[in-house]
């Protein structure tokens, strides 16, 4: 008797979201895991293997009888990639659906020719595959990006063409996303980094493009109602000292030992508003401002540098990627109805 078409797309979510989550598994203990037949595990995983999303191999012998099977994810189910564009530089990272270990790189690029060579990057990684065909790519930009995914201003990196981007990804059906280099950054660091048991800290990200914070508060990245959250270095500070900068002046455009002192002190207010318990530093000079900011902090704030340092954005696209390209994989129609 067929199973209902609703029942047997949960059972396959469930399955495939097992073999996203574990290296390798028996018909066996997937039935266990999930709670259904072997019969139905059988047909499921039948459907997975011919659609090139799971693999299998025999397990080394060590009882009498048959070798049981051995399921896993696919090594070429898939490449996903996160990429991070800065106005002389591009960091990428790349890995496959199961986001076991990253392969990170970083490539001098030219102002006048950004988009393009970007675009070759991306080229270049949908001809070699080397996961699978690319399903899908996040780039962290210097800009806010609001709830419609869509980047805003400021954005300081109008020499990338996203019009383009949005076309080659649709000529190549490859999902695309935008994402902030800050609020990205903050969410390698919460999943990979040096604060996976943290619920609430901020990360300052310092680079050519601006100054940017990243937020978590309660476990979850905060981004405000407009998206815009984090954009620390368009604070408007006052020039109040004789080497400061005259009149109302942004705090990225202020001189190097002032700009030090503001950042400080405005993070020493957040750290007091929103109760948070560690900061991470990925600036251009981490223990100029870690001494500017233990003249402000309780001994109890925990102050430490970003683990991911100038790859920090990439790999947060990279694991944004992978996430959103595996939902949508779990709620996919087997393209062959599987009978029970």
């Amino acid at each position: 008797m067929g199973q209902p078409a609703t029942l047997r797309l949960q059972n396959r979510s469930s399955i495939l979201s097992l073999l996203f989550q574990h290296h390798e598994l028996t018909r066996t203990q997937i039935a266990q895991l999930v709670g259904v037949s072997t019969v139905t595990v059988n047909s499921i995983v039948r459907g997975l293997l011919e659609q090139g999303l799971a693999e299998s191999k025999d397990a080394l012998p060590g009882q009498p009888g048959r070798p049981a099977q051995l399921i896993s994810l696919s090594h070429r189910a898939g490449t996903v990639i996160g990429m991070d564009v800065q106005r002389h530089q591009v960091f990428l990272a790349f890995s496959g659906l199961q986001q076991g270990p990253a392969h990170t790189l970083t490539v001098q690029v030219v102002t006048a020719d950004l988009t393009e060579q970007v675009v070759r990057l991306l080229d270049d990684h949908r001809r070699l595959e080397p996961h699978g065909s690319v399903k899908g790519v996040t780039i962290a930009l210097p800009a806010p990006v609001g709830p419609d995914g869509r980047p805003g201003e400021p954005n300081t990196l109008p020499e990338l063409d996203l019009a383009r981007l949005n076309s080659w990804a649709a000529a190549h059906q490859v999902s695309l996303a935008y994402g902030n280099d800050a609020n990205l950054a903050a969410a390698a660091e919460y999943q990979l980094g040096n604060v996976r048991t943290t619920s609430s800290f901020g990360l300052l990200l310092e680079r050519e493009s601006g100054l940017g914070c990243g937020l978590f508060l309660g476990g979850q990245l905060y981004l405000g109602r407009t998206g815009r959250a984090g954009e620390l270095g368009m604070t408007v500070w006052r020039g109040q000292e004789p080497q400061e900068v005259p009149g109302p002046t942004a705090l990225e455009q202020l001189g190097e030992q002032t700009r030090y002192r503001r950042m400080a002190e405005i993070l020493a207010a957040l750290v007091t508003v929103l109760d948070l318990e560690t900061l991470l530093l990925s600036t251009l000079q981490n223990d100029r401002l870690r001494a500017e900011l233990s003249l402000l902090l309780p001994a109890s704030i925990r102050v430490v540098d970003s683990q991911h340092g100038d790859h920090g954005p990439a790999l947060g696209a990279l694991n944004v990627t992978a996430s959103r390209v595996q939902t949508r994989l779990l709620s996919l129609q087997p393209a062959v109805p599987e009978a029970m």
